[in-house]
Parts: structure tokens; C-alpha cells; sequence
């Protein structure tokens, strides 16, 4: 079931136009720029965005200019990852996946602002991922504020499917905030 969920709505965000999606990414950055989650956060833990996942790059350079610790998923094992350093983007490698990460080893247990990737979403905040099982991992096991970001035409009815499913604690669309 998660699966098929997962190639439809993979499918769905290739739908929307390269000047959609900029137009999409813009408002969401907007949103989550101009939140109090933000604004208070000393330290972000946030993905860098690859093909068609909404752009983390302009709010990666936004937490560097207003000088927040930034830092980016390093997967270490099965549904294990943590929090490294990012200080530029020339920290920047290839990890596992082909999934960007940092070359530095700086990690940190507590993060004040968790920004998470995803498929999909519901009203009651439950994300469907990419099947991983990194992320409901890391929120069960650290203490942050946890938003996803994510495409309004990506909506779903109820996603909680599993015990292991876990809750973020806001949605941010290009259309709403949950």
C-alpha cells in the first residue's frame, strides 16, 4: 500500500511545471522564513534538497546569512542517521544514496528546528517518506521542532499506517499551514 502510495505520488510532483514549482518553493520558503520557528531556532537540522523535492538550497543560504548552526543528514547505519555540521557549501559530499551530506563530523544531539522531506502529508501532521524509515527514526529519538515541507497537490487523506509512524509537529504547503 505505502509503496504504490509512494510511485503515485512521486509521480504527482513530476507533474508540476519547472515555473510552478519555483512559484511552490518560493511560497514555502516564504512561510517557513518568516515563521517564529525559524526565527527563535539557534540550530537547523534540514535536508538539501535533490530533483523535484521542494529547493532547501535558498533556505540553507538564508540560515547561513543569519548565522545559525546548519546542519544535514548523514545516514550511519539500517534507519540510522544523525545531524552534521554544514558550515558552507563547499562541506558539501556525496553520501550514502548519492544523498548530499557535510565532510565535516561535527554532530549535534539537539537541534532546536528539524526541517523534514516527504511524499506526502496529512491534516493530523503524519508524513508518508520515501520508506527509509531515517526520519520517524531520528524524531523518535531527538527532541527539535519537526515541519515538513511539502506540495499542497500532495495531500492526503490519513497516513498513519504504522506504530513506527511519526508526527511532525507542523506542515508548511505552498497553500496552507497545518
Amino acid at each position: 500500500m505505502k509503496n504504490e502510495l509512494r510511485r503515485y505520488f512521486i509521480n504527482n510532483r513530476k507533474k508540476i511545471s519547472p515555473s510552478d514549482k519555483k512559484i511552490f518553493d518560493e511560497k514555502i520558503k516564504n512561510k517557513l522564513l518568516s515563521s517564529n520557528y525559524y526565527k527563535n531556532a539557534k540550530s537547523i537540522f534540514i535536508y538539501y534538497s535533490m530533483d523535484d523535492e521542494i529547493d532547501t538550497k535558498e533556505i540553507i543560504k538564508k540560515a547561513f546569512l543569519d548565522k545559525k548552526e546548519v546542519y544535514i543528514p548523514k545516514i550511519t547505519g539500517k534507519h540510522q542517521m544523525k545531524a552534521v555540521l554544514l558550515r558552507s557549501f563547499d562541506d558539501l559530499v556525496n553520501g550514502k544514496y548519492n544523498i548530499k551530506t557535510s565532510k565535516l563530523e561535527k554532530s549535534s544531539e539537539k537541534i532546536d528546528l528539524t526541517i523534514v522531506p516527504g511524499l506526502s502529508f496529512d491534516e493530523n501532521k503524519y508524513r508518508l517518506g520515501y520508506g527509509g524509515g531515517f526520519y520517524d527514526n531520528y524524531i523518535k529519538n531527538h527532541k527539535s521542532f519537526y515541519i515538513g515541507l511539502f506540495y499542497q497537490i500532495n495531500k492526503s487523506y490519513k497516513l498513519n499506517f504504522d506504530h513506527f509512524d511519526q508526527k511532525l509537529d507542523l506542515i508548511i504547503t505552498d497553500k496552507n499551514t497545518y
